[in-house]
């Protein structure tokens, strides 16, 4: 989610550099974030990675559908997807808004109104990580939709570029909160419940949900045009 929004704040801030620069930026970060990847993958197995590996092949996973089940997994999944389809219709909502309410917005305020949410999410996700064990993940969780709530609330009322600083920045608070706690919950609740074996499906199913949330929210976002 947050890299949607810095691709979005890279385009329309190199905009006046030709099309093809943001996406040779791009090219390059994968490139070499693929490297980096490759040079730490180890092909070497000792006895002690071969006991284990061979311990977790033995172990019977439990099914997607078996995981989808469970209300305590579907609800994790699901608070991350109310945030998502939020944020996924304000990228295709918010600049149009900027466009027709704020005409005097140019297109580098119209790319850099995304970047408070940016900073607020980069900095809540590291903080939080560490805080929500000891404010308990469910109730850091909790506040984190109750900021994105407010957030949601407050943007359209805004009449300026500046005045949108505010809520971006509870936004990407509120965002960095929820899904700050969300992964580590999901994994404990695989451990208690099922087996770790089954982290591959349950992670499988929290992206399935976040792509879902991508497309509805850019999806839906033709209502409000």
């Amino acid at each position: 989610m947050d890299v949607s929004v810095d691709l979005r704040v890279i385009i329309y801030c190199l905009w006046y550099f030709g099309k093809t620069v943001p996406f040779l930026i791009l090219a390059a970060v994968a490139l070499i974030d693929g490297l980096l990847r490759l040079s730490i993958i180890s092909t070497k197995r000792d006895s002690e990675t071969e006991k284990l590996v061979e311990n977790t092949s033995t172990r019977r996973t439990s099914s997607m559908f078996t995981l989808i089940r469970d209300p305590l997994i579907c609800i994790a999944i699901g608070a991350s997807m109310m945030t998502l389809i939020g944020v996924a219709m304000l990228e295709g909502t918010l600049p149009i808004h900027l466009m027709v309410s704020m005409k005097s917005a140019t297109p580098l305020e119209q790319g850099l109104v995304f970047l408070p949410m940016s900073v607020a999410l980069f900095i809540s996700q590291n903080a939080f990580g560490y805080l929500g064990f000891y404010i308990r993940r469910w109730l850091c969780g909790m506040i984190g939709l109750g900021v994105v709530a407010v957030a949601f609330f407050l943007i359209p009322l805004m009449h300026s570029v500046v005045a949108l600083i505010g809520p971006q920045v509870l936004l990407g608070t509120g965002i960095g909160m929820v899904m700050s706690t969300i992964g580590p919950t999901l994994a404990q609740l695989v451990d208690l419940r099922y087996s770790s074996a089954d982290y591959g499906n349950a992670f499988a199913l929290f992206e399935t949900g976040l792509c879902v949330s991508f497309l509805l929210g850019m999806s839906s976002k033709r209502l409000f045009q």
